[in-house]
This record gives structure tokens, sequence and C-alpha cells, in this order.
């Protein structure tokens, strides 16, 4: 069995909204918009899903089909650069005219089909993604087909706000269960939807998310060098870039290694947010973690021992010349 946790971005909502049944191997990215059926309308939800989805792929390309000749019916494949190869089969076309609904989402060619169609990969594939316009006419139904033989179906949870008005980004993610196929499951044969700039990645291309692994920092003393100590990260695209809010003032994190130094000026119980962002593109993945702090006060210097006055050496002088003068009286002629 292969669940799926739908992260979505709702039509003009503000983020990103978990749903669905839970497998930490699988992730999904959703964004929709409605554009009134226009090519040049704004969308930023499914380009957000699409960014974070494409951010997390190292060296992955995408196919916008504007190499294929207009007209060009499936099947067909696609070179995929280290990803392998895409074909295409089924009932897709390559179109480049914009109208009911469907257009490019980048370059001039886009795919529109009006029943299932199949994308079967070349090599097993760990991620997968794609923009779909005029949505209202895609059931939202993929069967994907994995390389031990088992398939499972997914619903793209798209609302159909409107017909030929909207689009959306869908991405997918499963690191334990390469696939090999995707069924697009059309529930709506009499009309058509569009398809465009395919994204597949291999599991070698697949970024682990970033995750800071450093469970505690060591406590410090005021006043007293806090023993250079370094904060630990898993995940994510090299080189990582550390930040962090609340640290008690004199220590400092260097950015570059995570590394935090430096002389506390300050006790006290701080609570210490710590972030690590990658070098993932156009989306950097990051993780922060809140940390505690114990700084304990400065301990205050011993009291100097009192200088003798000169009343007590001369009381000491004394009592010894006099100690003397009797040990030499008592000594035996």
């Amino acid at each position: 069995m292969h669940f799926v946790n739908v992260l979505r971005v709702g039509i003009l909502s503000a983020g990103l909204i978990s749903s669905g049944l839970t497998n930490a191997a699988v992730e999904t990215f959703f964004g929709e918009d409605a554009v009134n059926g226009s090519s040049v309308a704004s969308r930023p939800q499914s380009d957000a899903a699409r960014d974070a989805f494409v951010a997390r792929l190292n060296g992955a390309n995408t196919e916008n089909f504007d190499s294929i000749g207009t007209g060009t019916t499936a099947p067909f494949s696609v070179n995929m650069g280290a990803s392998g190869t895409a074909t295409l089969s089924g009932s897709a076309s390559i179109n480049s005219t914009s109208g009911a609904g469907r257009f490019a989402t980048s370059g001039s060619n886009y795919i529109e089909t009006n029943t299932n169609f199949t994308i079967s990969f070349s090599l097993p594939q760990t991620a997968f993604g794609f923009y779909a316009t005029d949505i209202s006419d895609f059931g939202g139904q993929l069967s994907i087909t994995y390389s031990d033989g088992t398939s499972s179906t997914v619903s793209v949870p798209h609302r159909n706000p409107a017909a030929d008005g909207s689009v959306f980004y869908y991405g997918l993610i499963d690191t334990e269960n390469p696939f090999v196929s995707v069924v697009f499951n059309n529930s709506n044969a009499d009309d058509f939807f569009g398809f465009d700039d395919l994204t597949a990645g291999t599991a070698a291309q697949v970024i682990p998310p970033v995750s800071i692994a450093t469970a505690s920092l060591p406590p410090g003393m005021q006043g007293k060098d806090y023993a250079p100590f370094t904060v630990e990260a898993t995940g994510g695209l090299a080189p990582l870039t550390w930040s962090a809010s609340n640290l008690p003032a004199g220590l400092v994190l260097d950015p570059v290694t995570g590394v935090i130094s430096g002389k506390p000026t300050e006790s006290g119980t701080f609570t210490v947010e710590i972030s690590a962002s990658d070098s993932s593109s156009p989306t950097a993945l990051s993780d922060t973690k809140s940390f505690t702090i114990e700084v304990t006060a400065a301990q205050a210097p011993a009291a100097p021992k009192p200088v003798p006055s000169l009343g007590t050496w001369a009381t000491f002088v004394l009592s010894a010349m006099v100690a003397l003068l009797g040990w030499k009286r008592r000594r035996p002629s």
C-alpha cells in the first residue's frame, strides 16, 4: 500500500495546508490558481508549489515540449537527461494554440488530451511534477506503477472552481517506492485538458530535507570563553547558511560553519532559535530548531586577606624578642 501526504496550496490561499494519510517517505506539492483561462495571469499558488518541488531536486530536467513539432501525436519520447527517457502514449498531442482554458505554462507548446494517457520512464523515478490547465476537465486520478510491479491511485486535490478557468501544479516525491509509469485518468472524455512542464527525478537527484541534528547546546559561564560548539545538520544542498536569534550577548554563530563561540556577558536562561538554509534553487530548503542555553553568573572574587597593621607587627616582633631572650637566659652555663 502506498500512501500520500498532501501539502496543498489552496486557490488564493496564503500557504501550505497538510492533509491526507501520513507516510514520511512520500511528499506531495500542490498549488491551484483561478486565472480565467489566461496564460499571462498571475499564478502565485501553483508557482509556489512548483518552486518548492523543484528545490528538492538537483540536476533534474524539465521538459516543456517546445522541441516537438505542433500536431505531433503520441506515442513520442522526450529526453529527461540524467532521469532517462519519458515516453508519452495514449491520446496526447502537441498544441501551441492557447484557448478554451488551455495554454503553455512555459515556452509555446503544451500537451492536450481528452482521454487517459500514460507517461512511462526508462529509469525508476522518485519525483514527478507537472502543470495542468483547463483542469475542470481532468478527473484528478493518477495511477502509479512502481518498480516492484505494484500500483496505486493518487487523487490530485484540485477544486474545479470554473470551467476553462484554472491552473494547478502537482508534484510528488516518493523516496521509498520508485515508480516506472504514471497514467492520467480523465473522467471527462468529451473535453480536453492541458499538460506542461514535466519534471522527473531519480533517487540520486532528490535532495533530502534540511534537518538540524544537534540535540542540545552546552551551558556557558558569564565572562568565560564559550568552548566553540558546532551545530550539526543533515540533508540539503551544500553549502548551508546558518543564523540564530536570541543568543546570549557576547556569543555569535558563524553563518558558514555553524560554530557558536564567544564570551557571554550576561547570565540567565536563553531560548535560542537556530536556522539552517541550503543552496537549493529557486527556493532554499531550511530547518529551524529551538534550544536552551544556560549561562551561569560569574563567581564573585574571593575577599583578600587582611594586611596586619603596624601595631600587630610590633606586638609580634616584641613577643618574639621576649621569647628569644627568655630562651637565652635558661641556657645552661
